[in-house]
């Protein structure tokens, strides 16, 4: 019976391809209570029983080192590279809340921004001259070329066709009312002035410097305000295609983009003026006396754009200075993203929350092209001034683990993973169906390069190669627990 039992499981092996499946979801929602109790009972796991705890630098050792085969698709993963320890001391677990700007505090701010005092809510507002170059726009005949164009690339007809120019010529006639009820001499009210205040909630409002502009708002310097986790946003019109706000020098993983060495901050970088200390005390004076930031990472970076037609493209270099919020003397980790959190057991939306940071976008001249604050915190409470921390062993096994379940598919089969930068550092987590308030909890943060497959690897595309994962893996450095910083857990 037993011989029957041992051939039947290994002819199911060999219908299973002869693979092991692992485990598919390794993020669950972490019992807060329990990691807490666990910090405040638990001791030092890196150091010997009755040691003297060594400073936390010499816990570990300088460098991360990966050479294996994840077990499901026999993924090559390496890595040789210095580990970052965000702190010289101790890592805390601190309790932190969601906040936001005070009126006259948000006020400031932009007052900063746009080097004035007086600032406006913006109107879309029309004047003659805008409306007949609209009218003279449409009045001109479309040209044989554009027909041709729509009869033959988009499968029109010859009545879809007039019926196109018959829409055209109604607009014509509109806008001709439109013209005649505007004053004759396109005077216009000043906008509104703007107190600092949020719009209502699901509204936004855009604030410029000049109370009797006209035309388009992307023409100027303006600022962005929604009653939401950003905080603030401004932005200078661009003189070239790409804009110059601070979101498009990203993702920094772009061909032609930096890191710049902290090492070389007082250096201006090649192509620039100024140096990257300037840039990042010009982003420093933008929130001095209102929030305690500091700097995580700079580069120099391009708004180029990473698809469609014009991918590849290089656009203006800038410094891209990255902010995360001071948290004593452990510093957090800059996640450009943001959480959404469904309630335990159930399929409801408890809303979204970004993780703390700033980003700036500086130019070669020390010009500030754009600035973004996402959702400022404050710190509550201290639950432990110190945390027991898992050996780097346990940390490479369970990277280990998590990788082999991140590529477990035929087209994975012996590709190749490059492990490219490895950080300790922290990094909130929300508390259980609770996504107001949530703990700072040192982590560790592993980024990778592209995944390359195997040469003629199953299903995979000539040339194919898997965008940078940032991050690979998020590990708590307390359990050993997986973190997905989409969930907040």
């Amino acid at each position: 019976m037993k011989r029957i039992i041992a051939v039947l499981c290994a002819l199911m092996l060999v219908l299973a391809g002869c693979q092991p499946t692992p485990e598919q979801d390794a993020v669950k929602q972490k019992n807060t209570n329990q990691l807490i109790d666990k910090v405040k009972t638990g001791t030092e796991t890196t150091a010997e029983p009755g040691a003297e705890l060594k400073p936390i630098r010499e816990r570990f050792p300088d460098r991360f080192e990966i050479s294996a085969d994840t077990e499901t698709r026999h993924v090559h993963v390496s890595a040789s590279v210095p580990i970052e320890i965000l702190t010289e001391n101790e890592f805390p677990i601190l309790r932190v809340e969601r906040t936001f700007l005070t009126d006259e505090e948000r006020l400031t701010v932009y007052r900063r921004l746009f080097g004035k005092d007086d600032l406006y809510v913006y109107e879309e507002r029309t004047t003659r001259a805008g409306v007949m170059e609209m009218i003279e726009r449409l009045m001109e005949e479309p040209s044989e070329e554009e027909k041709a164009f729509y009869m033959e690339e988009e499968g029109g007809t010859e009545e879809g066709w007039q019926e196109i120019l018959k829409k055209r010529a109604e607009s014509i006639e509109e806008y001709w009312e439109l013209y005649n009820s505007l004053p004759e001499d396109d005077t216009l009210e000043p906008f509104s002035r703007w107190d600092g205040s949020l719009p209502e909630l699901g509204e936004d409002v855009y604030i410029v410097g000049d109370p009797n502009g006209s035309g388009s708002i992307y023409e100027v310097a303006y600022g962005y305000v929604l009653n939401s986790d950003r905080a603030v946003s401004f932005t200078l019109p661009s003189a070239k295609e790409a804009p110059v706000g601070p979101g498009w020098f990203m993702p920094t993983w772009k061909e032609g983009t930096e890191r710049i060495d902290p090492g070389e901050y007082g250096i201006p970088h090649q192509g620039a003026s100024v140096t990257p200390e300037s840039a990042l005390r010009l982003t420093m004076s933008v929130i001095e006396g209102i929030a305690e930031y500091t700097v995580s990472d700079i580069y120099w970076a391009h708004n180029g754009f990473i698809d469609g037609d014009s991918a590849g493209e290089i656009g203006d270099y800038a410094y891209l200075v990255e902010l995360v919020p001071y948290c004593g003397e452990a510093e957090m980790l800059f996640v450009p993203a943001c959480a959404n959190s469904f309630t335990e057991g159930e399929d409801v939306y408890a809303g979204s929350w970004e993780y703390p940071r700033i980003l700036a976008s500086v130019s070669p001249e020390g010009e500030l092209w754009g600035f973004e604050w996402y959702s400022p915190q404050k710190i509550t409470e201290t639950v432990a001034g110190s945390t027991p921390l898992l050996p780097i062993g346990d940390i490479i096994d369970i990277a280990m683990r998590q990788i082999n379940r991140r590529f477990p598919d035929r087209m994975d089969e012996k590709g190749r993973l490059v492990i490219t930068r490895v950080r300790l550092g922290l990094f909130r987590i929300s508390e259980t169906n609770n996504f107001g308030s949530g703990l700072l909890v040192p982590v560790w943060f592993i980024s990778c390069g592209s995944f390359v497959p195997a040469p003629g690897a199953q299903g995979v595309p000539n040339g194919y190669s898997s965008q940078p994962q940032e991050p690979l893996v998020v590990i708590n450095a307390v359990d050993g627990s997986i973190i997905d910083p989409q969930k907040g857990y």
